[in-house]
């Protein structure tokens, strides 16, 4: 059946909004904060990250929304073992003898996020080690977000949020300054969590298959138009 001019352009179109969407002209992931009065705040999140007494690497984590069905896992490159504890608090901290975190990643293992807000918990006045005054977050195809001014004792609350609908699938916390230093814990994990891309439907298909046989064959025929402008020429 022939192909309509209307629906070659209109497949054209989809193609085009296609790869447009998936280049965002100002793709940036920054630090936020969680209360306070440094700028900027850090938005609402829909879910909080629970865990339930794991020891191990990975240990696994679930969420309070039943509705979710996203799993996350807590990894370390640093600790033979991490230990959750599940005081209402969510803690993640080292199951080693020190019961210092030098490493810490938290991952999305089927879904994303568009903010992740978290609690650094200092070591205190026990430890074996110094505590970590600044910390280093790698987010994958991101820029690396350092923080700085940790606080020794008490609570330190961050998140990191995308701007410009980059989607995060985990965090991994160290290069812990000074050299050598770290943290008890890594706590309250909370998200915004995005909803799953939707499938595009059978029209919406047709018409990027269509789009795309369009644009072929608009190459083709300038090539033989060139050809043809080249044998005159000669």
């Amino acid at each position: 059946m022939p192909i309509s001019k209307q629906a070659m352009l209109a497949g054209a179109a989809t193609v085009a909004g296609i790869f447009s969407f998936a280049a965002p002209a100002e793709a940036a992931v920054i630090l936020c904060y969680v209360g306070g009065n440094a700028q900027p705040q850090c938005a609402n999140t829909n879910v909080n990250v629970l865990v339930d007494q794991q020891t191990g690497d990975p240990v696994t984590a679930g969420d309070n929304d039943a509705t979710t069905n996203v799993n996350y896992t807590f990894t370390s490159t640093t600790e033979a073992l991490l230990k959750q504890v599940a005081s209402g608090q969510a803690d993640v901290a080292s199951g080693d003898a020190d019961g210092a975190l030098q490493q810490i990643s938290f991952n999305i293992l089927n879904g994303a996020a568009s903010l992740i807000t978290f609690n650094l918990i200092p070591l205190g006045p026990q430890a074996t080690i110094d505590d970590a005054t600044s910390v280093t977050v790698s987010i994958a195809g991101q820029d690396p977000v350092v923080i700085s001014g940790l606080a020794p004792n008490g609570q330190n609350f961050y998140g990191i949020v995308a701007t410009a609908g980059e989607q995060l699938t985990g965090l991994s916390f160290g290069n812990f300054s000074p050299a050598g230093s770290g943290i008890q814990a890594l706590n309250q994990v909370r998200l915004n969590l995005v909803p799953a891309p939707a499938v595009p439907e059978p029209g919406t298909w047709a018409l990027m298959l269509l789009g795309f046989g369009a644009v072929g064959t608009a190459i083709r025929r300038s090539r033989r138009r060139n050809a043809n402008t080249l044998l005159q020429m000669a």
